[in-house]
């Protein structure tokens, strides 16, 4: 994933030179009525890097949909 951006405090400052960008790999696993797990690893940009993990557990009765179990 490449992402890239600008925060600006006025309207004036807004633009398309000058850009910071990030960039992030990572792996998504799924299998059957299991949650969707995930792990993402970020870098680039001034804020050094970023590892995010989750488990999505909507598919574990938590959520609108009726348990699978």
């Amino acid at each position: 994933m490449f992402d890239e951006g600008k925060v600006a405090l006025t309207r004036g400052d807004i633009g398309f030179n000058h850009l910071v960008h990030s960039f992030s790999t990572g792996l998504t696993l799924r299998a059957g009525g299991f949650p969707q797990v995930y792990l993402l690893f970020s870098w680039g940009g001034k804020e050094g890097t970023h590892t995010i993990a989750n488990v999505n557990t909507l598919l574990l009765g938590g959520g609108g949909r009726p348990s699978l179990f």
